[in-house]
């Protein structure tokens, strides 16, 4: 089905992203006091935010024109695809957050080395 085919590309995308980019980018920073982050800037979050954008339009362009295309399963299952690539890529990005979140946890909790001289 076309649920199965999204949770399978999401998943996957989401795996080989963490892969090739296991770390947040550098110069990411997580501020425990203040809860939040601070994330350089970049075109990859626009790009996708486009990229969604642009096949939620085109989908809807293509639905309206061709109506039949509703209960193609060939066309929800692609169109699932594509999403679970892009939800793929957003929740290696958010995964990615949290390990830094939970690595400046466990430097926070890690008691400071005594430099007491003997």
């Amino acid at each position: 089905t076309s649920v199965g085919a999204w949770l399978v590309a999401a998943c996957a995308i989401a795996g080989l992203a963490l892969w090739l980019q296991p770390a947040a980018p550098s110069g990411t920073l997580y501020a425990a006091t203040s809860r939040s982050f601070y994330i350089p800037g970049s075109a990859m979050p626009l790009g996708l935010i486009l990229g969604i954008f642009l096949t939620k339009y085109f989908v809807g362009v293509e639905l309206a024109l061709q109506p039949a295309l509703a209960r193609d399963s060939s066309f929800a299952l692609q169109i699932a695809l594509l999403y679970g690539v892009f939800n793929g890529l957003f929740a290696a990005r958010a995964l990615r957050l949290w390990r830094l979140v939970r690595r400046s946890a466990s430097f926070a909790a890690t008691p400071p080395a005594s430099s007491a001289s003997a």
